[in-house]
C-alpha cells in the first residue's frame, strides 16, 4: 500500500451504486475477486467526469494490494520521460511491467505529447499477456486518436487493450455535483430547450452509448481499430453481465 502511491483509500465498500445505476453490481462485485489478475486482462472505466471511475479504480488496486497502483497518466508518462532522459527506461520499462495491477487514471484529462503517447504505447505493449492494466477515461475509444495525437498508433493501443478486457461503461451525474443538481439541469435546459422533447436526455448523460454486447463481460477484441469502432451502430442496452463497446451518444429521431 505504500509503495503503490494511491491517492486515497477508497474501496469497493464506500462506493454508492444507488447514485449510478448504469452500473452493473455483479460485474464490479466480480471484478474485485480478481480473476482477471491471473489472467492478465485489462479493465477499462469509461464515463464523464464525477461518476466514480477512480474511485472503482483505487478499490481494485486497494483489493490487488491487500490480496498481494492508481496515478495518473501524466505522472506515469513524466516517469517515464525522465527515466529516457537518464538513459534507465529500459529498466523503468521492467520495473513498471512486473507488477500484477497497474492503474493508469485520467486518460483524456490533459494533453500527451506525441514522445509521451509512443512512451505510453510501449508500456502497453510491454504489459500486453503478461499482466493486468485498469484504466480510466472520460473519452470513448473513438477520440483516443486526438488525445495521443496519432490514429494509427491509438488504433494499435486498444487493439492490445481490449484483447482480453473488461469494460465498465458509467453513465450518470457526477457525485461530486449532487448537491448542486439544479445548476446541472439548467445548463441542461438551455441546449436542449425544454424536457418534453424526444431527443432530450437527462442531465448527466455521458457523451457515450453502448453498443456491439459481447459476452460473459469479457470483450476479446484483437484487430479491432478506431475506424471499426467507429462503424459500429447503437443497440439496445441488455440484461445481465455484459461487455461493452462505447460509441457517441446520437440524438433520438422525433
Amino acid at each position: 500500500m505504500r509503495s503503490s502511491r494511491l491517492p486515497a483509500v477508497k474501496t469497493l465498500d464506500q462506493f454508492d451504486s444507488s447514485f449510478q445505476p448504469s452500473i452493473k453490481r455483479e460485474q464490479i462485485e466480480s471484478l474485485h475477486e480478481l480473476g482477471f489478475l491471473a489472467r492478465a486482462e485489462n479493465v477499462i472505466l469509461l464515463g464523464p467526469p464525477g461518476v466514480g471511475k477512480t474511485h472503482l479504480a483505487i478499490s481494485l488496486a486497494i483489493a490487488a494490494a491487500e490480496s498481494r497502483a492508481p496515478s495518473p497518466l501524466a505522472a506515469l508518462i513524466e516517469s517515464l520521460t525522465e527515466a529516457r532522459a537518464a538513459g534507465n527506461l529500459s529498466r523503468r520499462l521492467r520495473v513498471l511491467t512486473h507488477p500484477a495491477l497497474l492503474v493508469a487514471d485520467e486518460i483524456g484529462y490533459l494533453p500527451i505529447t506525441q514522445d509521451g503517447a509512443v512512451l505510453f504505447f510501449q508500456l502497453i505493449n510491454a504489459r500486453h499477456e503478461r499482466a493486468s492494466t485498469v484504466l480510466t477515461s472520460n473519452k470513448g475509444f473513438e477520440e483516443w486518436g486526438g488525445v495521443l495525437g496519432d490514429e494509427i498508433m491509438a488504433a494499435a493501443l486498444i487493439d492490445r487493450l481490449l484483447h482480453h478486457c473488461h469494460i465498465v461503461n458509467i453513465r450518470g451525474n457526477s457525485y461530486r455535483m449532487r448537491a448542486h443538481q439544479d445548476l446541472l439541469w439548467t445548463a441542461q435546459e438551455r441546449r436542449c430547450g425544454r424536457w418534453n422533447r424526444r431527443d432530450c436526455q437527462p442531465p448527466g448523460c455521458g457523451p457515450i452509448m453502448a453498443a456491439g454486447v459481447l459476452d460473459d463481460g469479457r470483450a476479446d477484441a484483437a484487430g479491432v481499430g478506431l475506424r471499426s469502432l467507429r462503424s459500429l451502430r447503437p443497440t439496445p442496452e441488455p440484461t445481465g453481465r455484459t461487455a461493452l463497446l462505447l460509441l457517441p451518444r446520437q440524438p433520438r429521431r422525433t
